[in-house]
């Protein structure tokens, strides 16, 4: 509970509309705000872009990015996960339908003959 928390209190950062006084004038708090801002307010495009992405003291676009990956990653392992419990449901399904209907019987004359298959072998 408290990394959801953690979590939605992060985005509130990377989006907030406050200011904060700095030896530099007032800057956003928010990473994607301050983005947006020094590329709008600041002649040098790739300092403006520079500053926003490796401010030292608030949340910068670095930090979101790295946030992203880690969520993609974290996610994807979870779906892969998933997907290998879902292949082994259906192998199992798949070896107790084979043992189901592994065991025929047929008669021939006096004798009774048994066949059966094994696993892995149709």
């Amino acid at each position: 509970m408290r990394s959801q928390w953690r979590a939605v209190l992060y985005v509130i950062l990377l989006c907030s509309p406050y200011t904060v006084s700095t030896g530099r004038g007032a800057e956003f708090e928010g990473a994607v705000i301050a983005l947006f801002h020094l590329m709008l307010t600041r002649k040098d495009k790739v300092r403006a872009l520079k500053e926003a992405f490796y401010r030292t003291n608030m949340p910068n676009i670095t930090n979101l990015l790295s946030t992203i990956v880690i969520f993609l990653v974290v996610s994807g392992q979870g779906h892969r996960a998933s997907q290998r419990q879902q292949a082994a449901h259906d192998y199992a399904q798949l070896m107790l339908t084979v043992a189901e209907r592994g065991t025929r019987s047929s008669t021939s004359g006096n004798c009774e003959v048994q066949a059966y298959s094994r696993p892995g072998y149709w």
